[in-house]
């Protein structure tokens, strides 16, 4: 016999008289779809059979376990749960075996499992549509050959720029950035960074190395000016809200395209085409955006050997800020920057001798994944305000000094903010510390006073510290697993593939104002699948949930903890709440209940 696939469409409950679709692997592989049309009485034990054969025989790929279920950011389980961070990078962990486990304490060893990070709470939206009125402008560079032009010798690290001049006879919005990193080069491409440029005048053909000593000071000043965007590893495109746009127009009219390569083995056949696909319209927005920066200088910032914990700080000051707008600037996303040994990053709010919520807070900084944070709410920065960036290195695999630098295994501490609307004093505000010891920063460089003077960080009172366990009682929800009898993609904003191939697809929604996520995956199996949350992206200590469906319907569902390198153990709390697990054959045209 040949493998055998049915699909029934019945208005009762029964397989009795019911119309089916059978479609099946025949002769030499070749497809036949074909109508079985009502089946009669006597012949419901026959079909009683290819169902079995459907979940036995079918291709495997249309075969998914799927599992819905929702739980607290924090359920103050301090001893079987690991909280998901409010803001920043979480690390999560995925596992599946296609055998169904014959009891709860009886699974079978995972045969594909991985982790990665992710911005469970900040993720940027899903991709919109784009604008059908918008027109894309690619600025690129043009099969450059990575390697030092100056000298035509291969090195582990260039900054390759690239000068343009983009449309100005009017003003339009740009409302949406692609990021096009050639796919064969995308392990050498750090990050990429557009400029606005003053007028170049003359070196508008400018190409070449960056910051070069011998690049005309116009390059290198802008160098230092005004980011319009930004990606870096790990990051994805970038989508603005619908009420605001980039501005393009004469003023920004000239560009530099700075691109990051990372070369460690010194391969010297890269030639690459990466740039910035900028989508531009000429329905203009309601309002200009614009993008910041706050960091620490690029130079004296030394990180110690054999550090587990070293912190350097950047101040943006309330003499930066002082010209704002009255009613403040918004501040609607935030992307950190560092390199390999940065562990945490922070971005602290200070106004009027006060410690506000934090902008933005990274626990688990990721090099490989530079993904934006969006801040919701937004932040309102009003003039006068403090902006402080923390930063935190582990250099216990080290055995000389970090320097600050441009190159990948030198050390960075930046931020940079997107927000609106656009203002003029508002670009980079960065400071630099007392160059004879690691004290607090002395001196500063913004755009609103573009020179180096003296910078008196704010006396504040810190924020309090609130423990949101205290007093916490486990609300009455339904915590009794039950089988899930639809699936709905459509109701979740994020989807990520977390194997990277589609056989193990994470969706969910974050409710900002009640701190909960609803949760569901969709695996590539037809035995067990499991998802965590891990503190340092490995399996053991991470907090888990295993789930299965058996053939007789019946769910199975556990949150448990990964303590050593044997089966999580089943918390003495469960926690996950609304939870939903079932299999189902996926179709090109619909998805069905198994």
């Amino acid at each position: 016999p040949y493998p055998l696939c049915a699909l029934a469409v019945s208005d009762e409950r029964s397989s009795i008289n019911a119309e089916y679709m059978g479609y099946f692997l025949g002769y030499r592989n070749s497809q036949k779809a074909v109508d079985l049309r009502k089946l009669e009485h006597k012949y419901e034990a026959i079909l009683s059979a290819l169902v079995l054969l459907t979940l036995s025989s079918c291709n495997a790929q249309t075969i998914k376990t799927v599992m819905e279920f929702s739980r607290d950011l924090n359920t103050c389980d301090l001893e079987g749960d690991i909280p998901i961070e409010p803001m920043g990078t979480s690390r999560v962990v995925w596992a599946y075996n296609d055998q169904i486990p014959s009891s709860p304490d009886d699974i079978v060893y995972h045969q594909n499992r991985g982790g990665t990070s992710l911005n469970i709470v900040g993720q940027p939206d899903d991709e919109p549509p784009i604008d059908p009125d918008a027109t894309p402008l690619d600025l690129v560079v043009d099969n450059i050959h990575v390697s030092q032009p100056s000298t035509g010798n291969t090195v582990d690290t260039l900054y390759y720029c690239k000068a343009f001049e983009v449309p100005h006879d009017r003003k339009r919005h740009i409302v949406n950035i692609e990021f096009l990193v050639e796919e064969v080069n995308r392990q050498y491409v750090h990050h990429m960074l557009l400029y606005v440029c003053p007028e170049l005048h003359e070196h508008i053909t400018f190409e070449g190395e960056c910051y070069h000593p011998l690049n005309p000071e116009l390059i290198n000043q802008c160098n230092l000016g005004l980011v319009l965007t930004g990606w870096a590893v790990g990051g994805q495109d970038q989508h603005l809200p619908s009420n605001v746009g980039f501005p393009l127009s004469f003023e920004n009219r000239h560009m530099l395209i700075e691109i990051h390569y990372d070369n460690p083995t010194l391969n010297p056949n890269i030639f690459d085409s990466s740039g910035i696909r900028l989508w531009v319209t000429d329905d203009l927005r309601p309002i200009d955006a614009g993008v910041a920066y706050v960091g620490h200088m690029v130079f004296n910032m030394d990180i110690p050997a054999r550090e587990e914990a070293f912190e350097h700080k950047g101040i943006c000051s309330s003499f930066c800020t002082s010209g704002l707008p009255r009613e403040g600037v918004q501040i609607f996303s935030t992307n950190f920057h560092a390199h390999l040994a940065s562990t945490q990053m922070h971005l602290q709010h200070l106004r009027n001798g006060r410690e506000l919520e934090p902008i933005a807070t990274d626990r688990y900084y990721d090099f490989n994944y530079q993904q934006s944070h969006a801040t919701k709410p937004e932040v309102t920065i009003m003039p006068g305000d403090e902006l402080v960036i923390s930063c935190t290195y582990n250099t216990m695999d080290r055995n000389a000094t970090t320097p600050a630098g441009i190159a990948t295994y030198e050390e960075m501490c930046r931020v940079f903010i997107a927000y609106y609307p656009f203002d003029y004093s508002f670009g980079p505000c960065e400071s630099l510390p007392n160059p004879t010891d690691f004290g607090p920063p002395l001196l500063e460089n913004c755009e609103f006073s573009p020179y180096l003077g003296p910078l008196e960080p704010m006396e504040y009172e810190p924020l309090p510290v609130v423990d949101l366990c205290e007093g916490y009682e486990k609300p009455p929800l339904d915590r009794v697993p039950k089988p899930l009898e639809q699936f709905d993609r459509s109701k979740y904003e994020h989807r990520v593939e977390l194997d990277g191939e589609g056989k193990f697809i994470l969706y969910w929604n974050h409710d900002h104002v009640h701190g909960t996520v609803d949760f569901a995956t969709e695996v590539e199996t037809t035995g067990w699948a499991g998802f965590g949350i891990s503190e340092n992206g490995g399996m053991i200590g991470a907090d888990v949930v295993i789930g299965w469906q058996e053939r007789n319907r019946d769910v199975h569902f556990h949150d448990r903890m990964a303590i050593e390198r044997i089966l999580p153990g089943i918390d003495l709390s469960q926690d996950l709440y609304d939870i939903r697990v079932g299999l189902f054959m996926m179709m090109d045209f619909q998805t069905r209940q198994c």
